[in-house]
């Protein structure tokens, strides 16, 4: 829960920008609060902030209903105020919203049985890279003059959200921070050195101590969560994979002191230090292959709609950026439809660890030259998302990386490896989940480069857009995808940038 007291309409509207940057499909905004206290100013604000260029927005007060489509997503704004039934609700035509666009409701304890102030979010899990809808409640009451006191609450999906739109919410990423974090392991005054952020909200600090080289990781909470970190760990290391050791930990702040892997990535030592490309290729497999053997751990299960929170990724943040409007509620419903099948033969092959972010940079070389027998000499990082999902997903993040393309022969040598590597893996069954997750997955990755783009100021990414597209058009040949791909050819711009 997040209480301010605003100033001014002005400062109201900031805060209603800010939360716009944030919401998904599927979001429900509850306004509450008496008359006159500035819920139509917090809903105009959103809608503006989704994009809408219209100099009036209406109050629906007597309409009931106004939308809008020339936004980010679809958006309904409701005004409750006049109904005398919840039945009326029903008769407005709420329910293309509910699941496909954003609902702003005034006075929504009118019909508790439509807009209840906890209602489950989509996914029963929340991580930053999901697209988990949920209902936010935006009190208003009124202050001195313009000043009004805002008392903003949500689920856990929106728990995790407002944490990026409170900065005081979050806790802070200093120096002063990774140093008392240090201290507390025992090392003081020592030099700190910037490694790595990524697409998270994570970043990684080196550190020489005593006892050799050490990588910090600081994950602020709430946004992130040291704590699936260690239980990966612990089982990773169990199994006989090898990921960097846990020396010290503080859950509480978000802190772990982990072994230093070093800076060669496999895809940097193939680019830019001449290692063998094969080799290295093959050992990634004999982890996925090992791990496929393991029992599995108590984590999060792949789901359907795990899967649609994903690839909508792609009909919810790529489209409306790149046509400059949302889109429709019936084009979100038929695309999600076209997949609900496909799901299906995602999941229908055995199920295994998935890493999730399984590729070049994110595996490590820990020897010069060949990778020896066994497992030690390659370093598995980036690992706190993973669930239990079909064997074939880390799989296609492995060889059909945005990042770094592959020969397309040593792709299929390597999917045969896999297959014989497994006991009764029905090969059709493999090869038919595989290429529909490089579909899927990598509609979704177009999707988040374009959030990330236009969210979060993290340009980067886009470079790796025209090899998204490479492996879209590959994957939509297969006879499974026609319909999506018709679909797709009367519904993405020709030209597929984002500008």
């Amino acid at each position: 829960m997040i209480k301010k007291n605003l100033e001014s309409v002005k400062d109201t509207e900031n805060l209603a920008t800010k939360i716009a940057k944030y919401i998904v499909a599927g979001d429900i905004i509850r306004l509450t609060g008496d008359l006159g206290v500035g819920k139509s100013v917090f809903a105009r604000s959103i809608i503006k902030a989704l994009g809408h260029k219209g100099k009036h927005i209406p109050s629906p007060t007597f309409t009931l209903i106004q939308a809008y489509d020339d936004t980010r997503l679809p958006v309904a704004h409701i005004d409750l105020y006049r109904i005398e039934s919840q039945d009326e609700v029903e008769e407005i035509g709420v329910e293309c919203w509910l699941d496909n666009g954003l609902i702003i409701v005034e006075w929504p304890e009118k019909a508790l049985n439509w807009f209840p102030e906890q209602k489950p979010d989509l996914l029963d899990f929340h991580i930053m890279e999901m697209d988990n809808s949920g209902t936010l409640t935006v009190h208003i009451e009124q202050g001195e003059g313009e000043e009004r006191k805002i008392t903003i609450s949500g689920g856990d999906s929106w728990n995790r959200r407002l944490s990026l739109i409170e900065g005081a919410y979050t806790r802070p990423v200093t120096n002063e921070g990774r140093q008392e974090f240090v201290a507390k392991c025992g090392f003081r005054n020592h030099v700190i050195s910037p490694v790595s952020a990524d697409a998270s909200f994570r970043s990684y600090w080196r550190i020489n101590t005593p006892d050799g080289c050490r990588v910090i990781m600081d994950s602020p909470p709430p946004i992130e969560n040291v704590e699936p970190v260690i239980k990966m760990t612990r089982y990773f290391e169990k199994i006989g994979v090898h990921v960097p050791h846990i020396y010290e930990k503080d859950e509480e702040n978000g802190y772990l002191l982990l072994e230093d892997f070093g800076n060669t990535t496999v895809r940097d030592g193939i680019l830019n230090h001449n290692k063998p490309l094969e080799p290295w290729y093959y050992k990634s497999v004999d982890v996925l292959a090992h791990l496929a053997t393991q029992p599995l751990p108590d984590i999060r299960q792949y789901t359907k709609k795990a899967l649609w929170s994903e690839v909508s990724r792609f009909i919810d943040w790529y489209l409306p950026c790149a046509r400059s409007h949302a889109t429709h509620t019936a084009d979100r419903r038929a695309f999600k439809e076209m997949w609900e099948p496909l799901f299906d033969k995602i999941l229908d092959v055995p199920q295994t660890t998935v890493l999730w972010d399984y590729h070049a940079d994110n595996l490590m070389m820990l020897c010069d030259g060949e990778p020896r027998e066994g497992l030690e000499d390659i370093g598995v990082i980036d690992f706190q998302d993973a669930r239990i999902g079909p064997v074939s997903y880390d799989m296609s993040m492995l060889l059909q990386d945005v990042r770094f393309e592959i020969p397309k022969a040593l792709e299929q040598k390597l999917l045969q490896y896999f297959i014989n590597s497994q006991d009764c893996l029905d090969e059709e069954k493999f090869l038919q989940s595989y290429r529909l997750i490089n579909l899927q997955r990598t509609l979704k990755i177009i999707g988040g480069f374009t959030r990330l783009h236009f969210r979060d100021g993290k340009d980067n990414y886009l470079q790796y857009l025209p090899r998204c597209w490479q492996i879209v058009d590959e994957a939509l040949e297969d006879p499974l995808c026609r319909e999506i791909k018709t679909f797709m050819q009367g519904i993405v711009p020709s030209h597929r940038n984002i500008a």
